[in-house]
């Protein structure tokens, strides 16, 4: 997501609203695959703050996950506001502004990844799956049988609860 701003950087202070979508499939983040099922929409404006670029707005997206216990889809919608700077001097809090043309695309994806969790789950209290059969613990039980653990690892079993 590309946009002009050779008349912005003519006048400190100048603001122009801006708006788009941007088409982008799949993205990894922490070994995840996120998908995403409709294209990530940016509106906001640009302002000129003395030949630095601040950049404002809401980033939605709907993205497709799997859950991290039980392995089923999960569908989110996200809204997140961003604010950002973009300039010609380069430097790790600021966005490299090269020319007269500004390209939102870093800026949006950075944005999305620090917004997502850390795991994925398809509701709070998730029950997972059972490690013997493997059926999904939401759906219903299983006819799995607990196994005696010897008597001297039985305080292990505690820390699995």
């Amino acid at each position: 997501m590309r946009c002009s701003v050779k008349d912005l950087l003519k006048n400190d202070g100048e603001i122009t609203e801006i708006g788009g979508t941007l088409e982008y499939e799949t993205l990894e983040n922490n070994g995840d695959e996120i998908y995403f099922v409709t294209p990530i929409s940016f509106s906001g404006e640009l302002r000129n703050s003395s030949g630095e670029i601040l950049a404002s707005g809401d980033i939605e997206f709907d993205y497709k996950v799997k859950c991290h216990r039980c392995g089923e889809d999960v569908i989110r919608s996200e809204k997140i506001t961003v604010n950002e700077i973009f300039s010609t001097q380069s430097s790790d809090e600021k966005y490299l502004l090269i020319g007269e043309t500004l390209d939102l695309e870093n800026m949006i994806i950075d944005n999305i990844r620090l917004s997502l969790p850390i795991k994925f789950l398809c509701k709070e209290d998730c029950k997972g799956v059972c490690t013997r059969c493997g059926i999904n613990l939401n759906n219903g039980q299983c006819d799995c049988k607990e196994e005696k653990v010897d008597s001297r690892f039985e305080v292990l079993t505690t820390l699995l609860k």
